[in-house]
């Protein structure tokens, strides 16, 4: 048990490259399922599951991609026309 709490105290290195953005789509995946599996209404339907899923799943990525995007662009404006 202190070798788990030991563990706690020594940063664990993270990489922060493209290959990272590869893990954020599994995690909508997940998250997108599981939110709307609490919310699927009586009677249960796997079509209606995996459409409303699939529809919130690129909604996440699309507003994602546009957020990315506009915060490069400010930077850009900071960094390029300063």
């Amino acid at each position: 048990m202190l070798d788990i709490l030991a563990s706690f105290t020594a940063p664990i290195t993270v990489s922060n490259g493209p290959a990272m953005f590869g893990w954020v789509l599994p995690l909508v995946i997940v998250i997108a399922f599981v939110y709307k599996a609490t919310k699927i209404p009586e009677p249960f339907s796997w079509y209606k599951l995996i459409r409303e899923s699939v529809i919130l799943i690129l909604t996440i990525v699309v507003v994602m991609a546009l957020i990315a995007a506009t915060l490069q662009a400010i930077l850009w404006l900071i960094t390029v026309k300063m």
